[in-house]
């Protein structure tokens, strides 16, 4: 018999006044507890890539069967397509703005395209299980 295992995925955001967030206006946490089996706990695939205008990324999952948190930071504007869909949704306010997002998910495969003038660079993680 198998034995659970449990991870606990723990996302925080705060706004602030100041760089330094001293003056916090808003905090908001969450998390997410999940069963593994087995020995192995949390699964992570990460890195950093550059994908050229008009080109596309398919994030690599590694370990990871599948991705219960994901944090992706670009500089410019990109497509965000889960789960082979056929569309998806823009992450950044214009061409040359940056995004951000950090979400609990349950996602199986990712892919990030650039149609936003000029080469952008994209950092992420997923952990899973």
């Amino acid at each position: 018999m198998a034995t659970n295992n449990y991870v606990k995925i723990l996302t925080t955001f705060q706004v602030a006044s100041d760089q330094v967030l001293t003056d916090a206006r808003a905090n908001w946490s969450e998390y997410v507890a999940e069963a593994t089996t087995g020995s192995n706990a949390a699964k992570i695939s990460s890195g950093k890539t550059s994908i050229a205008d008009s080109g596309s990324f398919s994030v690599p999952f590694g370990a990871v069967t599948t991705a219960k948190y994901l944090w992706l930071k670009t500089d410019r504007q990109v497509t965000l397509k889960f789960n082979g869909a056929s569309t998806g949704f823009l992450l950044g306010t214009a061409a040359a703005a940056s995004g951000f997002m950090g979400i609990p998910t349950s996602c199986t495969s990712l892919t990030v395209e650039n149609g936003s003038g000029a080469a952008v660079e994209v950092e992420f993680e997923l952990v899973g299980v």
